[in-house]
């Protein structure tokens, strides 16, 4: 319960690093979990720079971002399943190039924030290697395990996607909305003037209101008025022709 505390108020408070120098893995993060079996077909699960989503995993280790789970389990319970490392905001993991000389090549981060290996009595050792590989999906692949160690690599796209910019539909809308809010300002602060200093009533108030009016007049036949002599139609008196 401590530990979930304080995850959620590192999400908020804490800012844990995920990656490396100029490699930023935080686009990766996911709603379902990176999977992969051992040689006895246990089964991997893995978020990045995230804990876990597997239940099974989710109800003993909240913030573990690795988990074992041992082959047909359904539940934890005991030695069922392990909690190989944790995204802890008090303890997290060092992070390094995995070349120096080659930044691209890739970040590895190691974790000793997991639970207690029963063979050693220590947390578990694990090294995780993000390897820059193109655009694929996320692959992730154990490489080398012993009874407290773990030597992990996934295959990741280090860039994130591109933002997408605004279609053009949605640039006009922004147009269209900032100029009407131009326009609205234009008709509050007109008419704050004319109210204020010239101490004209309302409608008169509204800037260019004659104007208006007499579009509206030439335009518009609103009933029990009546229309505008320059509208009216000419008649022709034919006495005169």
């Amino acid at each position: 319960m401590f530990s979930l505390f304080f995850f959620l108020l590192s999400t908020y408070c804490i800012n844990i690093p995920c990656g490396f120098g100029t490699i930023d893995l935080s686009h990766l993060s996911s709603n379902t979990d990176y999977i992969t079996i051992d040689t006895v077909d246990n089964d991997f699960y893995m978020n990045i720079c995230s804990p876990v989503n597997n239940p099974i995993c989710r109800s003993d280790f909240p913030l573990s971002t690795i988990c074992q789970v041992k082959k047909g389990s359904q539940e934890c319970n005991g030695s069922t399943c392990s909690n190989l490392a944790s995204w802890d905001p008090i303890n997290p993991p060092t992070w390094a190039y995995i070349n120096s000389s080659d930044p691209n090549q890739g970040v590895s981060a190691t974790y000793t924030n997991g639970g207690l290996c029963s063979s050693s009595g220590h947390p578990y050792i694990v090294n995780v290697r993000y390897m820059c590989y193109g655009e694929t999906l996320p692959t992730f692949v154990i490489v080398e395990q012993s009874l407290c160690n773990l030597l992990a690599t996934i295959f990741v796209n280090c860039n994130p996607p591109p933002v997408k910019s605004p279609s053009h539909i949605n640039a006009a809308l922004i147009i269209f909305i900032v100029a009407l809010s131009m326009y609205g300002m234009f008709l509050f602060i007109g008419m704050a003037i004319n109210r204020i200093f010239l101490k004209m009533g309302f409608p008169e108030a509204c800037p260019h209101y004659n104007f208006w009016k007499t579009c509206c007049e030439k335009t518009v036949i609103r009933p029990g008025k009546q229309i505008a002599e320059s509208c009216k139609p000419k008649t022709v008196d034919y006495e005169e022709i």
